[in-house]
């Protein structure tokens, strides 16, 4: 077994308090894709998983057995690492062009088939965020 991905996309929204000391963060879930194994190719220096590179400041929920507790919700990975996120959709697409080229991989390819699709409708979404966790 090796390092897989899973990525959750995520409409993230910043509200303030009424007194406007604090503010809290919450994620909502608009898709996810499991991308099992994405190898340890490089471009541009950059493996997939390094591409999101912001800690998340959300709870995200994964279930990852029938097991688990129903309403369990994580902010770390199955590797113990924190869970992280790019706003950059252009760059995940990008990298996963260069990834084709040297292995076709179909679930990649589907993943980036939607990604050009949620760029053509990005203004209907608050803040989009592609969130990488380990599994």
């Amino acid at each position: 077994m090796g390092y897989e991905s899973k990525i959750i996309v995520v409409d993230r929204h910043e509200h303030e308090s009424k007194n406007g000391l604090s503010a809290w963060v919450y994620g909502g879930e608009l898709a996810r894709f499991d991308l099992s194994k994405m190898g340890h190719d490089r471009f541009d220096g950059v493996m997939f998983r390094d591409l999101f590179t912001i800690p998340i400041d959300f709870d995200l929920y994964v279930r990852e057995s029938p097991d688990d507790v129903p309403d369990n919700f994580y902010r770390v990975d199955c590797y113990d690492e924190y869970c992280k996120y790019t706003t950059d959709i252009d760059r995940v697409i990008t990298w996963l062009e260069k990834f084709d080229k040297v292995e076709h991989y179909r679930r990649a390819s589907l993943f980036r088939d939607f990604l050009r699709v949620l760029k053509e409708h990005k203004d209907e979404y608050n803040e989009i965020c592609l969130v990488h966790y380990g599994y």
